[in-house]
């Protein structure tokens, strides 16, 4: 399986696919709010992205007690604390590091911008995901996944030392 581990993010790679492919309604401006008809591609997307930022964090950890995984995930409360400050504790590095070491520093931003547009959605700003949000997610899907690989292969070969033994 490679990157993806688990048959679920294939599941959530269907359904942004589905979304994106699904007809749009005859009213060009269907929301009120200026939301994209799309915007479920946006939510299903980050979901996804979380997944797998989590299980990268995870396997970071994996020789780790019980314990002190337990203590460091119960400090992450949140996406940002698990790219920046959990995976920094994990890796050494913050999550953005890692992509720009792998030569997509550019898809570090594109995820804050993706981010901040699905935070501002989630805590009523609907028109945060705009059909151009949902177009820059689609057209960049490939691209941020190839940098995920590299990132994920990038930490199998690197096997960095555990917490407790730094």
């Amino acid at each position: 399986m490679g990157a993806e581990g688990r048959y679920e993010d294939y599941e959530l790679l269907s359904l942004i696919e589905q979304e994106w492919k699904r007809p749009p309604p005859i009213q060009a401006s269907h929301f009120a709010s200026g939301m994209s008809a799309r915007a479920a591609v946006v939510v299903l997307y980050w979901t996804y992205f979380e997944t797998r930022m989590a299980r990268l964090v995870q396997r970071g950890m994996a020789d780790l007690p019980d314990l002190y995984r337990k203590r460091i995930n119960d400090r992450s409360q949140n996406i940002t604390t698990y790219m920046h400050d959990t995976y920094k504790q994990v890796y050494g590095v913050t999550y953005y590091d890692d992509l720009s070491s792998v030569g997509s520093e550019h898809i570090a931003g594109h995820l804050a911008q993706v981010q901040d547009s699905r935070n501002r959605f989630i805590h009523g700003e609907p028109r945060a995901v705009s059909d151009r949000v949902v177009e820059r997610v689609v057209s960049r899907l490939y691209e941020e996944h190839e940098a995920w690989i590299d990132v994920f292969n990038l930490r199998l070969r690197e096997r960095r030392l555990p917490l407790r033994q730094r």
